[in-house]
């Protein structure tokens, strides 16, 4: 598996003030107060901010339920799913009593999903009123997915095919904070988990979920510098003054 590390930025705890200020933006202008350009703010903070959209509204949107719940039907409350939690991909925790040799597990039918058939070089269109083309998909929209997909993969082949074997479930406490406040996902498990759900269960949306204009980068993430010079996370700010329900 090739070994992919978060990426930390210093952010200053100014421009953690205005990230704040554009996150409550509808909070600001209900009460009239200045609002500054979003240009002023960070990349790695644009992405936090975006990172949430995509997890707390977007993904509503498009699947018609909410990420967390999607995350806890498909993965945290399917068996399956369960025991495949603390193994390695495709195999048993448990040592078998002749040897200690691993075992394959036994579960239910393994879902597959092409990465080639669902992304592919074919083209699909979104057409509007007067069937003027709003949305168009080609293989060139999925860069970024079969690049994330690429650097994530315990080879160099396993990214052409998604299967079950790549399912494990994920705590509700990450996917809580992701909704809540953006926060990236840090264990590359989590990553694939979600990712390869997404494809095997919701393959009528994937295509609008995981194309590039609207795939988030999930391993972006940032400290913190406070006035006194400390480095702080940023959940630790989150958490003292926290945005939306959760």
């Amino acid at each position: 598996m090739k070994i992919q590390r978060e990426t930390i930025t210093i952010v200053t705890e100014a421009e953690w003030h205005v990230y704040e200020i554009l996150r409550d933006l509808p909070a600001y202008l209900r009460f009239g107060i200045e609002v500054p350009p979003p240009t002023s703010l960070p990349k790695v903070l644009a992405d936090r901010l975006y990172r949430r959209w995509w997890a707390q509204t977007y993904f509503l949107q498009i699947a018609s339920q909410s990420l967390k719940s999607f995350v806890n039907n498909r993965l945290n409350k399917n068996r399956d799913e369960v025991r495949r939690k603390t193994a390695r991909r495709g195999w048993t925790t448990d040592i078998a009593e002749s040897g200690g040799v691993l075992e394959p597990m036994d579960f239910a039918p393994e879902r597959r999903q092409s990465f080639a058939d669902l992304f592919g070089p074919r083209k699909s269109e979104v057409r509007g009123n007067g069937g003027v083309i709003i949305w168009e998909f080609s293989q060139q929209t999925f860069n970024r997915l079969g690049a994330l997909l690429q650097s994530i993969s315990m080879d160099e082949h396993s990214s052409d095919v998604i299967s079950s074997a790549q399912l494990r479930t994920i705590d509700t406490r990450t996917i809580a904070a992701l909704c809540a406040y953006g926060e990236p996902l840090s264990d590359l498990d989590d990553v694939m988990s979600l990712i390869a759900a997404i494809i095997l269960f919701l393959p009528e949306h994937a295509r609008d979920l995981l194309c590039d204009k609207f795939l988030p980068d999930f391993q972006l993430t940032c400290k913190i510098k406070r006035l006194d010079g400390t480095l702080t996370p940023p959940l630790d700010l989150e958490c003292l003054r926290p945005a939306g329900v959760h």
